[in-house]
């Protein structure tokens, strides 16, 4: 029933035994396509052109027994390729080519799905037909919407990721419009928040990326909110297969990544120190704030005694920090190699530099990380449980915090 036809005015293509045609818009110009060649093992769809060269369409096997109910559907998952894992050499010869060689883009990396998503909340990805619908959205809301800031966020669709024993390792949002969309997911798990900086992070589509997953079974679930009923669910099973060119067992590959989740772990508990240090640098300058703000503060011996004190410890928690890291806009060229950040990051490469198993000299900064860490992390909670403990206590004693001391306000001679 599908059918691929080549004319001189683009790409057709047919899901009805060419009982009706449709022009192949997707990354397909209106251009002489003089001839075709299937890949049957990738479903992929090779186009030789005339005047623009050669396009490859990445697995068209969603297109198979696709009909116009499967348009209404609210999500429907069509195709799901398997992720090929594989390493992108250099080519021989020349290490730096200049323009004296064409390198084409070779298809996303990973596990690539197609789904079917419909409904008029979603955008359309033609222009006018977008048009139009957003003029009705806001008909039928009874609203103008004149400013943009006032137009909802763009849809997006939740994308989980499952291991072989059930475990979620992945979670983030993509885009999504109305037809056909595609994803790819690229067999990475979740990594760590960012370390702290000068700018808040938006986490909302997602962490940053972890480790890459082994060669295995793994389970996606796509779920599509919708304005007015519950979320639609649509799951399915998927495989990353592994490079048939690696000369590394499966056995090796896993205790490679076993201790990059390891070195994960360290890394995410030095994010959670390091954002404990902002967190109490920022609370210490708020009762400093209010502090201030008492009548007399600067008479008051209690208060001029807490005063200093909350200096102390900002000194203090700027050594913590630079145990742990370089702080942020810190001027000049700073020597680092000391920091547990890097030593965590030098280990993080040594184990991630290759896909088997660690070597010996892997392993040794593993340790220098791991000791790196309990040091640091041990330093920050016995200063959390002492002198900033003994700062807080005699916060609470004289009675500093927010919203103290407001009495009624009464009209008196």
């Amino acid at each position: 029933n599908l059918l691929f036809l080549g004319t001189e005015f683009g790409l057709f293509v047919s899901v009805d035994a060419g009982d009706s045609w449709t022009k192949f818009t997707a990354g397909v110009p209106t251009v002489s396509v003089m001839d075709m060649a299937i890949q049957e093992r990738e479903n992929d769809l090779v186009l030789g052109t005339h005047g623009r060269s050669v396009f490859v369409i990445d697995d068209y096997s969603s297109l198979r027994n696709l009909s116009a109910e499967d348009f209404q559907a609210r999500l429907k998952i069509l195709s799901a390729v398997p992720g090929q894992h594989y390493v992108a050499n250099q080519t021989p010869s020349t290490r730096f080519t200049g323009s004296a060689e064409f390198r084409a883009e070779n298809e996303p990396y990973g596990v690539m799905l197609t789904f079917m998503a419909s409904g008029q909340d979603l955008p359309h990805p033609d222009a006018e037909a977008e048009r139009e619908r957003k003029i009705l959205l806001r008909e039928s809301e009874g609203s103008a919407l004149e400013e943009e800031d006032d137009e909802p966020g763009d849809p997006k669709v939740t994308v989980t990721v499952k291991d072989a024993s059930g475990d979620v390792i992945r979670t983030y949002r993509e885009a999504v419009h109305q037809g056909i969309n595609r994803i790819t997911w690229d067999m990475r798990r979740d990594g760590a928040r960012d370390m702290p900086g000068p700018e808040e992070q938006d986490y909302e589509d997602g962490l940053p990326v972890g480790p890459e997953v082994p060669p295995g079974s793994y389970s996606v679930t796509l779920a599509l909110d919708h304005p007015d009923s519950q979320a639609t669910v649509a799951s399915v099973d998927v495989q990353t297969v592994a490079d048939p060119r690696s000369p590394y067992s499966l056995a090796e590959i896993e205790q490679n990544y076993a201790m990059q989740i390891e070195l994960l772990t360290l890394e995410k508990a030095l994010v959670s120190a390091v954002e404990a240090i902002v967190r109490a640098r920022r609370d210490i300058g708020t009762i400093t704030t209010l502090i201030e703000a008492r009548p007399a503060a600067d008479e008051d011996a209690t208060l001029l005694a807490l005063t200093e004190q909350a200096g102390e410890l900002n000194e203090s928690l700027d050594e913590l920090e630079k145990r742990f890291r370089t702080p942020p806009e810190t001027k000049g060229i700073i020597y680092s190699s000391d920091k547990t950040v890097s030593r965590l990051g030098l280990a993080q490469v040594y184990v991630g530099s290759t896909y088997g198993a660690p070597s010996a000299a892997a392993k040794t900064y593993v340790q220098i990380a791991r000791n790196s860490v309990d040091e640091t992390l041990s330093a920050l909670n016995d200063f959390i449980s002492s002198d900033l403990e003994d700062f807080r206590k005699a916060v609470d004693e004289a009675g500093i915090a927010l919203l103290t001391g407001m009495q009624p306000v009464k009209v008196t001679d």
